[in-house]
């Protein structure tokens, strides 16, 4: 609400403050915290469920990709069943695209036991 009342085109998106505050969170190994922003990252994309590129560039979200990219070491670092459960809720909340880049990033973790 603050947002929509002063923000201003130059404004950075409150999407990318999460990114750019869990980027920052991982970079100091603070998972745990990181992995708090992301889960807020994961209900923006699973509120509007759609991942392609251009509809997300449009409405001031990071790209899935990207943050997919920027989450593997913070799942990595998670217990396993949260790191599963966190992609897991996610699957079942976005298209088709998103889930196929899920799906090839999911082989690429190495979940902690």
């Amino acid at each position: 609400e603050f947002y929509k009342k002063n923000g201003t085109e130059d404004s950075i998106s409150i999407p990318y403050i999460y990114f750019y505050y869990m980027q920052a969170l991982k970079d100091i190994k603070e998972y745990e915290k990181a992995f708090s922003q992301l889960e807020k990252l994961k209900e923006i994309y699973s509120t509007i469920s759609i991942t392609d590129t251009h509809f997300l560039y449009m409405r001031g979200v990071p790209f899935f990709q990207d943050t997919l990219n920027a989450s593997k070491e913070i799942l990595e670092h998670s217990e396993k069943n949260k790191a599963i459960n966190f992609i897991n809720e996610l699957k079942r909340n976005i298209d088709e695209e998103g889930k196929q880049h899920l799906e090839e990033f999911e082989k690429t973790i190495n979940y902690r036991n």
